[in-house]
């Protein structure tokens, strides 16, 4: 059996496949949901952030008197303003529906679960809203590859839930190296302070095979904070919209 039939579920697995899904996300180290918000579902939560992403990106406009409302053009000739509205949505989120949609029965009942637990926590730093493009621009957001505890810290024992938002036509995604949440591998802060893995260790990936999980929207990939990982930049014009939220397990709390 391919890899990505292994860790990739359809919603309908939360059901019937339940400890399936556990049982692989603990091998791999990580597990996609595809379609987790389906369009004939209309969740309600999903809804309410992307629809108020829209309209905060209207009102950033008209604050800065710029007429222009479209996402990639300001992405391209305004990304200030883009990154305004990405900072709402970041370290922790302060759209009260972004708040709602990172406790979603769903997300929080699958969380528990694969980290079994029973007080699930969070991070100050633990949230991240973005909305990549294909310019050069873009580049200096990119990180090498890397892990989410070096960042976050606060539990080895945590997990990253990646979320496509709405947006029809954008590319690009994120590479995992499967299991390569087992390894230790030694990190070192890049120039703008980013913890990356040192170019010695990066051999050690080599007995871990690598993945691509393509930007696809309403899918969501739990991955475990210790899983090393990588951005694919998006090729298109249309931006790859995203929406990450971590969690921790608070028994393993480091004090």
């Amino acid at each position: 059996m391919k890899l990505n039939k292994k860790i990739i579920f359809e919603k309908k697995a939360l059901v019937n496949q339940d400890s399936k899904i556990v049982s692989q996300y603990k091998k791999y180290g990580i597990v996609v949901i595809k379609n987790f918000f389906e369009k004939k579902d209309k969740d309600i939560l999903w809804e309410n952030y992307n629809r108020d992403l829209k309209k905060l990106i209207t009102i950033i406009a008209d604050k800065k008197k710029i007429k222009c409302k479209n996402f990639k053009i300001l992405r391209k000739q305004n990304p200030n303003l883009i990154g305004i509205l990405a900072k709402l949505g970041s370290k922790p989120n302060n759209v009260i529906s972004g708040i709602k949609l990172k406790t979603h029965h769903l997300i929080i009942k699958l969380v528990k679960r694969l980290l079994n637990t029973s007080i699930l926590g969070t991070m100050n730093s633990s949230d991240r809203l973005f909305f990549e493009g294909n310019s050069n621009y873009e580049k200096k957001f990119f990180q090498n590859i890397h892990n989410d505890y070096d960042y976050v810290f606060q539990s080895k024992k945590a997990l990253t839930v990646h979320i496509c938002l709405k947006g029809a036509g954008a590319t690009g995604g994120v590479n995992f190296w499967i299991k390569s949440h087992k390894l230790k591998l030694k990190v070192r802060k890049d120039k703008n302070g980013r913890p990356q893995v040192v170019p010695r260790d990066l051999r050690k990936l080599d007995n871990c095979e690598k993945i691509f999980i393509g930007h696809d929207p309403g899918t969501i990939c739990f991955f475990d904070t210790m899983l090393f990982h990588s951005t694919v930049q998006n090729t298109k014009d249309s931006l790859r919209k995203v929406q990450i939220f971590r969690y921790s397990d608070l028994k393993h709390l480091e004090i």
